[in-house]
């Protein structure tokens, strides 16, 4: 190969390049995964992600609302006890006749 043919084959690749670069950045990942669900063409490790993912996301959400409860729970009984506590308060009046 001569310097010459070289040159132009490297300035062909870089062309090539910046063209997959553009048509690459123009891409939505969420998309092509969507495509290659429906198609059959993703991985196998790709299949199986979203349902460890949603699944975490369910149990979070299910202990936050476990949490949620538990403290309302302990707020309810502190008040019924401030209120049990308070003193009595016992006022006599006269009956007029």
């Amino acid at each position: 190969m001569t310097v010459a043919a070289d040159r132009n084959r490297t300035q062909d690749s870089g062309r090539e390049l910046a063209q997959w670069l553009l048509e690459a950045g123009r891409r939505r990942p969420a998309r092509q995964l969507d495509l290659a669900l429906e198609t059959g063409a993703a991985p196998d490790g790709v299949r199986g992600a979203a349902a460890p993912a949603r699944r975490l996301l369910v149990k979070q959400t299910l202990m936050l609302t476990a949490l949620v409860a538990a403290y309302l729970q302990y707020f309810y009984l502190n008040v019924l006890l401030q209120i049990a506590s308070l003193p009595a308060l016992v006022i006599f009046t006269t009956v007029p006749n």
